[in-house]
């Protein structure tokens, strides 16, 4: 909170450490910190990718949130926070990540980058043709792991080998 006012008080830049907190709480105590300001900021608990994102345009150093357990976002959000090269969030390499939404074959791509970014298990529900499905899968999954908790919706009709595909994919049972 004293960062915050001073940060709001000020048109300089504002160098601080910030006592660690959630990633959520830290947002709503930095209203007032601008990208420019130098604030170390440690996150804990479990994060909105959103509310990383939204940290790190509050400050022009990396946000360690080494110890954050789980992040969860939408694709795009969960991208933002730990692909993008310019966003600035550390995170651990086991952090376990859950994308919200219905994604199709089409997302795989994006979804193995975050797979391939964490050794945590990656959470998300993935909805086409056991074809599409298999063959993004195969071509773009490589990240993707078996541990991995990806609810694969099948629609129409499906091979024995593509089921087997994609059951190699997943610790959830393909449904």
């Amino acid at each position: 909170a004293d960062v915050n006012t001073i940060a709001k008080e000020t048109v300089g830049v504002v160098t601080a450490t910030v006592a660690a907190g959630t990633a959520a709480s830290l947002k709503a105590a930095l209203t007032d910190a601008a990208a420019t300001d130098v604030l170390t900021l440690k996150v804990t608990g479990t994060a909105a990718a959103a509310d990383l994102v939204a940290l790190d345009g509050k400050t022009s150093v990396a946000v360690d949130a080494t110890k954050v357990t789980a992040i969860t976002g939408t694709l795009s959000e969960v991208t933002a926070a730990i692909i993008t090269p310019a966003t600035k969030v550390t995170t651990a390499a086991n952090v376990a990540v859950t994308v919200t939404g219905d994604l199709t074959n089409t997302d795989i791509a994006a979804l193995n980058k975050i797979a391939a970014a964490t050794t945590g298990k990656v959470t998300a529900t993935v909805a086409d043709t056991a074809t599409a499905l298999a063959a993004a899968l195969t071509t773009n999954g490589a990240g993707i792991a078996g541990t991995d908790a990806l609810t694969l919706k099948v629609t129409g009709t499906a091979t024995a080998a593509e089921l087997i595909t994609l059951d190699s994919k997943t610790s959830v049972v393909v449904n």
